[in-house]
């Protein structure tokens, strides 16, 4: 009998904002055509057998509809993953298609998701951003970057209904000064499984100062949810052609970890974090930042219930690194009130830009994964991951890449991670015995029971545009 965690004890591993083509979507995206992929991780000694389950989105014509697809199961070997990229291995998923997914499988497994705009011709930029697929859905999620017209940039929330039943959602804003926006407030009604897409720049009450509009949210239903928010710059040409995403956070604390953390890196790479009071009271906030021996640190003002702490690095009176500096590293972010924050990082110069979430000592494990890596894969995509030590005492970690062609432990290396501090390895140049054409897995493991977290990124060598993107290391 098949196990289910999540929903009734089965292993339920949810995808929001799945998009197939923009032609399908009734709000707001970004111009272009859009496609997916997926890749699956199973992280047991054991072979799991998995189904998946579309849904297509609130609002299309087939709403609430479901597709199996493939239409039977397949397995993945323990320790290994699988990657679908849904136009070509998936054809019955039609096209146009606009929703979500649901995995069940015999074993715990993760996924994350890859959503691309298809570029047309050479001067056309590509856009790529990451998220995860959710398996702790809440009937309380927090969203703490939002933005409308805001230089330019916008963003949409995929809001999956993670249960059997229809879902009343209910969408609260709040402005960059914590205060709530009734009048912004959306209440929708999304079917069992299904996703609705929030665009907030067809929200005509979310208040427009002179940059735009830059705040949060709070998304609540008796039932619970799964989100991912996307950001979209102009993308009219490659340097502004940014495309994030990051997951909804469930749950906040006072102390919050940012494993990867850049300023003046390679002179235009530059990081900035959002961090968002979701106490009851003004919170005070210290963020303490480590680049190799060098440690730097900045109180925050104080931040209102509902507002954020938003920091550019590059910026010296905000962020209290020095001026000029040039490096990379990592955060901790301590506040006197329960948070959520996001790190982005940016370089203009060429349109790389990507999102990740910040991680809490009650998410993180001795034990991070990653369902997809590359090292000169088709020659132009490469990976790297960045841990950090979440413990009080330094720690070795072992890293494991498993390729997904040949289906076994290419390499293991291993490195030493002080607490607080981070380290890094880029497939092609820290990792040579990957070679050429890798793609596959990864599983890092703390071996003294340390605390870890970690960050994947990876970007084309070759293509035009924002082919840089990024998501958080899934603790097992």
């Amino acid at each position: 009998m098949r196990k289910i965690v999540a929903i009734l004890g089965l292993v339920l591993l949810l995808v929001a904002s799945m998009l197939m083509g923009s032609t399908g979507v009734l709000g707001g995206p970004p111009a272009g055509t859009w496609v997916s992929g997926i890749q699956i991780q199973n992280p047991n000694t054991e072979t799991a057998t998995v189904e998946m389950t579309f849904y297509w989105a609130a609002g299309t014509a087939n709403a609430g509809q479901a597709i199996v697809c493939p239409t039977e199961p397949f397995t993945i070997a323990g320790g290994l993953s699988r990657t679908f990229f849904v136009p070509s291995h998936l054809t019955c998923v039609p096209v146009n298609f606009v929703g979500s997914v649901v995995l069940t499988s015999d074993y715990p497994v993760v996924a994350i998701i890859n959503t691309q705009k298809t570029p047309v011709g050479n001067n056309d930029p590509s856009r790529m951003a990451s998220a995860l697929g959710e398996n702790i859905p809440a009937t309380k999620v927090y969203v703490p970057m939002l933005r409308k017209d805001f230089y330019n940039r916008n963003t949409y929330v995929a809001v999956q209904n993670t249960e059997a039943t229809t879902a009343t959602v209910y969408f609260n804003y709040y402005s960059d000064k914590g205060q709530a926006l009734p009048a912004a407030r959306e209440v929708v009604t999304v079917p069992a499984y299904s996703t609705k897409i929030f665009y907030q720049n067809d929200n005509a009450n979310l208040p427009l100062s002179l940059n735009g509009f830059n705040g949060s949210g709070v998304i609540t239903s008796t039932v619970r949810l799964a989100v991912v928010v996307n950001q979209a710059n102009a993308g009219t040409t490659a340097g502004n052609s940014g495309f994030e995403s990051y997951n909804g956070a469930t749950s906040g604390a006072t102390t919050i970890y940012m494993p990867k953390m850049d300023v003046n890196y390679y002179t235009y790479y530059q990081s900035g974090f959002q961090v968002q009071n979701i106490g009851e009271e003004p919170a005070y906030m210290t963020a303490t930042y480590t680049f190799g021996n060098q440690v730097f640190t900045k109180a925050s003002p104080k931040i209102e219930p509902g507002s954020a702490w938003v920091v550019f690095l590059a910026n010296s009176p905000v962020s209290g690194i020095p001026a000029g500096f040039s490096g990379t590293g990592a955060a901790v972010i301590e506040s006197t009130q329960p948070v959520v924050g996001v790190v982005n990082e940016t370089n203009d110069a060429v349109g790389h830009s990507y999102i990740t979430s910040a991680f809490t000592q009650e998410s993180a494990t001795d034990t991070v994964v990653f369902p997809k890596f590359d090292s000169l894969f088709y020659g132009q995509y490469n990976s790297g991951i960045t841990i950090q030590n979440l413990g009080t005492t330094t720690t070795t970690v072992t890293v494991v890449f498993s390729n997904q062609l040949t289906q076994v432990d290419t390499q293991v290396v291993s490195g030493d991670i002080a607490p607080g501090a981070s380290k890094s390895w880029y497939g092609p140049s820290v990792v040579p015995a990957l070679g050429t054409q890798f793609t596959g897995s990864v599983v890092v493991f703390s071996n003294n029971g340390q605390k870890i977290a970690g960050i994947h990124t990876e970007f084309n060598t070759t293509l035009l545009g924002d082919t840089f993107t990024a998501y958080n290391g899934i603790n097992n």
